[in-house]
């Protein structure tokens, strides 16, 4: 079995954010776990079970790769509002005083960060695919 709190360690490790460090643990654990869910529907190739669950845990022993492929999917379903919120397109679009241009620019770096982040897990899935193809081929050949 794999706990959550496993790629829930990995998620935090990645993220700094003020605003998790507000959360009551009800809050954080909830977003966590929605984070979660949509880093499974993301992560379509992984040769494991995610659905089968229990407990808060994956019932499939899960290893590091795998945890870190889930924990960088939920980095990005985290930054995608950021990237989205009305009020920064708002302000990404008006430039009118330096406080708009400095949201500007930071909307742009989260964007630029976002899908720098995007490459890296899909990266690493093809990696993951092509090991998980290797190994298969191993087992296949010793039988």
């Amino acid at each position: 079995m794999t706990p959550f709190t496993d790629i829930y360690r990995l998620f935090l490790a990645k993220v700094n954010s003020y605003d998790l460090t507000t959360y009551t643990l009800e809050e954080l654990e909830e977003d966590l776990l929605g984070y979660l869910e949509l880093s499974i529907a993301n992560f379509t190739v992984c040769t494991k079970d995610l659905s089968e669950v229990e407990n808060h845990s994956f019932k499939e022993k899960l290893n590091t790769k795998e945890k870190n492929i889930l924990a960088n999917f939920m980095v990005l379903e985290f930054l995608r509002p950021k990237m989205t919120t009305d009020e920064l397109i708002v302000q990404a679009m008006t430039d009118k005083d330096i406080r708009m241009t400095s949201q500007a620019n930071h909307l742009k770096l989260v964007m630029e960060h976002y899908k720098n982040l995007e490459r890296r897990v899909n990266n690493e899935m093809n990696s993951y695919i092509v090991k998980q193809g290797l190994d298969g081929m191993k087992n296949a050949s010793t039988k």
